[in-house]
């Protein structure tokens, strides 16, 4: 058998192919920036007669203690006009002028017909003793509790939040000049709830002393329109708006020199007030949500840790 001088073809080695390796990518951390802050905070400014107390995102190193005081402000003297069965009725309450006297600020008359608004500092509380030197408000809540027999209720609960803006008390003359200014408005006695939280401004951040003056500064109001008037059981005559308000507030004050009490100075959260509001989206959500945005929030940054990814409405 003849040999065959032919060569036998090598084979070629297998191409290889290489992989770029992947990079798992995760929501870069910020340094001094911690999530469950944010949301203690969000579930203050959501539920501020609940939620646990939290020192608020305010720029600087100031500091003080936390209380949470609770307000029952009766409305007004009822309305004299003869035949009146309905009437209307408005109180703000803007808590960095508390100390001024002009927190509360009210008025009403039968419906349809002029008033002329008012202020005082309301029954009074803890900030206004003579243990506080200076506070800020860290949060709050303004709910209308009606009292009256279910079917005997009539007329809306119209609510709205202003932000640094004085309260344009001379301005105010009618429930219908207020109306325009609410964000929400529902049918007195068959709903629910009847409430709007506060939320800070710039000037809010301030702490100001037990007699600050009048500044631009976060103000929540009520507006009761057509409102039935209560009556008594025994003469008939109208005595009550048919049920009261209820405000509650969380504060951060500082106490009297004089005292011997010290505060020390808090290093800054990594995060402001603005920055936390943001992670709501619409702002609407926090002043009219009850315990709701804490939860949102923790779910959106579990949503942001499963996908690798920072969530677009909470994270950075």
């Amino acid at each position: 058998m003849v040999k065959s001088n032919k060569k036998k073809k090598t084979p070629s080695p297998k191409a290889t192919v290489r992989t770029r390796a992947t990079k798992r990518v995760l929501a870069r951390p910020v340094f001094g920036r911690d999530s469950t802050y944010v949301e203690k905070v969000l579930s203050m400014w959501s539920d501020p007669c609940r939620a646990d107390l939290v020192h608020p995102p305010y720029e600087g190193t100031d500091a003080g203690y936390l209380v949470r005081t609770v307000d029952i402000y009766q409305p007004g003297a009822v309305p004299t006009t003869t035949g009146a069965t309905t009437g209307d009725f408005y109180l703000s309450w803007s808590p960095w002028n508390y100390g001024a006297g002009t927190g509360y600020v009210y008025g009403g008359n039968s419906a349809g017909l002029t008033f002329t608004l008012a202020n005082d500092r309301g029954p009074g509380n803890f900030i206004l003793t003579g243990v506080v030197d200076t506070y800020r408000p860290v949060g709050a809540c303004l709910e209308w509790v009606p009292t009256d027999q279910v079917l005997s209720r009539s007329g809306t609960v119209s609510m709205g939040y202003v932000p640094s803006v004085p309260n344009p008390a001379t301005e105010i003359t009618t429930i219908g000049n207020i109306l325009p200014m609410c964000q929400q408005t529902v049918t007195n006695g068959f709903d629910k709830e009847y409430s709007i939280n506060w939320l800070p401004s710039m000037n809010d951040e301030r702490f100001t002393t037990t007699a600050g003056a009048v500044g631009g500064v976060g103000t929540v109001f009520c507006a009761l329109q057509g409102v039935q008037l209560s009556n008594t059981s025994v003469s008939g005559s109208r005595v009550g708006y048919g049920g009261f308000f209820r405000v509650t507030t969380i504060w951060e004050w500082t106490p009297q020199f004089s005292n011997g009490i010290q505060v020390d100075p808090r290093t800054p959260s990594g995060w402001s007030a603005a920055e936390i509001m943001a992670r709501a989206g619409d702002i609407k959500k926090l002043l009219f949500s009850t315990h709701n945005m804490a939860s949102a929030f923790t779910t959106a940054m579990r949503f942001a840790g499963r996908r690798n990814r920072p969530s677009p409405n909470f994270l950075n």
